[in-house]
């Protein structure tokens, strides 16, 4: 569903006297863009990373459970 899509659904669920909080999301496309889907609960959740893997982005490496630009990642020294 598109964010328009998204829009019209949420505006006219409240025009009908449902709450926001009655959203649930099935998919990540469905949260807003740093946020995916726990489908078991219906929520969209913060994105978290684990490993550089999980960054989408391949200019992107994960630095405190968060996709963070190769440039801005912390340096480490070694000896």
């Amino acid at each position: 569903m598109s964010a328009r899509g998204l829009l019209l659904v949420l505006a006219m669920g409240s025009a009908l006297g449902a709450c926001a909080n009655d959203f649930t999301c099935e998919k990540d496309y469905d949260c807003p863009p740093t946020q995916v889907c726990n489908r078991s609960s219906g929520v969209c959740e913060d994105f978290k990373c684990e490993v550089n893997d999980d960054c989408p982005d391949p200019g992107k490496v994960c630095v405190n459970n968060a996709c963070v630009a190769k440039d801005a990642a912390p340096k480490t020294v070694t000896k």
